[in-house]
């Protein structure tokens, strides 16, 4: 409380009655909302515990889980090795039959496919020589733009520093000056 009647004392000179009602009570009422915003300890111990249980609950109830899941992945691995091994038998007898095939068709294809792939490949070197040039066409135009507004931007965060820091000091003086009174 006695410092608050200094802080008045101080400030009315300074700014007036009103205005130093006005501060004084703003400044309590930053404090009030800072005090009605603390958690407290037996707060954090409630919500300790609380969590503490909740963990304990949810371990038991994944180990329980985890134990129905491994069950049943032995189950149905065991079945699945059997559905394997007479899928893999029929598989192989079908994979011999067709690989002679592929090989004859995949001598045919590789001529056909050279040519194009000789074809394509001139065409996509034609077109990215082109877009490369609008790339770099793009890049120096958006550069000097970007350099252009990197300088503004300089320039306004100086300015504004500037006066920032002019303020601070001004500040700075006038509480100096009025602690020194």
């Amino acid at each position: 409380m006695s410092k608050k009647i200094e802080l008045y004392n101080l400030l009315k000179g300074k700014i007036g009655e009103e205005g130093t009602i006005a501060i004084i009570d703003a400044i309590d009422e930053v404090a009030e909302s800072a005090k009605s915003e603390m958690a407290t300890k037996a707060d954090l111990i409630t919500m300790e515990g609380a969590l503490r249980t909740d963990l304990m609950a949810l371990e038991g109830s994944l180990k329980a889980d985890l134990i129905i899941l491994e069950s049943k992945i032995k189950t149905d691995s065991t079945a699945l090795e059997g559905k394997m091994t007479a899928g893999f038998v029929a598989l192989r007898t079908d994979v011999t039959a067709l690989e002679g095939k592929m090989k004859a068709e995949m001598m045919a294809l590789e001529g056909r496919l050279n040519e194009r792939i000789t074809s394509e490949i001139s065409k996509v070197n034609e077109r990215i020589t082109s877009e490369v040039a609008k790339i770099n066409e793009r890049i120096t135009f958006e550069m000097s733009r970007l350099e252009q507004k990197l300088s503004e931007t300089k320039a306004d965060i100086t300015k504004w520093m500037f006066l920032f820091w002019i303020g601070q000091i001004a500040a700075m003086i006038l509480i100096v000056r009025a602690f020194a009174k």
